[in-house]
């Protein structure tokens, strides 16, 4: 008997998941419990690591996480992914899963992301800086499915600039992709996010907030439980709040 095409892939997502779960939150008895599953996008590589470190120190609950674009997050959501709490870059695709019935628990706008553009050899300053002919590729996340790339484009295309600069742009699967490619060399400039800046390292500045829409940060519990719900209220704690601000996220309104 043949099996569906599209049952197929819900299995491969699944397999894949199950794969790249980490815990590489630094914990001293990785085997303790109990265990949340987060699926984080990728803005917050740096920050959550972090924020799970100062949860599992007060509640005893060990975070193991799984990185990615928030849509392609959603998507695997969608189709069963055992995660108990999502943490996306927008509120746009915890509306989407919360319309589909995905959303078990509460939700939580923790979080504002900031667009940055940054290198690792040139000295740009402004959006006009990438329309030089030192810059021949320019990496952003793709915005099809990663907010940070959806704000890339419109940033670019509010300044006016994005038919002239298009073809020098590469898609990135994330946002943390997209800085690897600039890191590497592979392109001189990459839209990037605040928070993945690291300091004195490389040249960098902040995209004028009015060029995109507000990049709201929003966990929503996808699975119900205790942890899942006491991470959310953590996330709105003074201590959370703290280590936000510190890697470049700003509050929300």
């Amino acid at each position: 008997m043949s099996v569906p095409l599209s049952s197929i892939r819900k299995r491969l997502i699944l397999l894949t998941l199950l794969a790249s779960f980490c815990g590489s939150c630094g914990y001293p008895d990785k085997n303790s419990r109990p265990e949340l599953y987060l699926a984080a996008a990728s803005d917050l590589v740096r920050t959550l690591p972090e924020l799970c470190q100062d949860f599992h120190r007060q509640t005893g609950t060990v975070c193991r996480i799984s990185f990615g674009s928030s849509g392609i997050l959603a998507q695997q959501i969608q189709h069963g992914a055992p995660f108990a709490v999502f943490l996306s870059a927008d509120r746009q695709y915890v509306q989407q899963l919360a319309g589909a019935g995905k959303v078990t628990g509460q939700r939580r706008v923790y979080a504002r992301g900031q667009l940055a553009i940054w290198s690792r050899d040139l000295p740009v300053t402004t959006l006009n800086d990438l329309a030089t002919p030192q810059v021949t590729r320019i990496a952003m996340a793709n915005p099809t499915h990663a907010p940070y790339g959806r704000a890339a484009r419109q940033a670019l295309e509010r300044a006016g600039l994005w038919t002239k600069l298009q073809p020098k742009v590469v898609f990135a699967e994330t946002i943390r992709h997209s800085m690897e490619m600039a890191e590497s060399g592979n392109v001189e400039v990459a839209f990037t996010a605040a928070s993945l800046l690291v300091p004195d390292q490389g040249h960098s500045f902040l995209v004028p907030s009015a060029l995109y829409d507000p990049l709201d940060q929003e966990a929503a519990v996808v699975q119900s439980g205790p942890d899942a719900e006491r991470f959310l209220d953590y996330l709105g704690s003074e201590p959370a709040k703290q280590i936000l601000t510190k890697f470049g996220f700003l509050l929300p309104k």
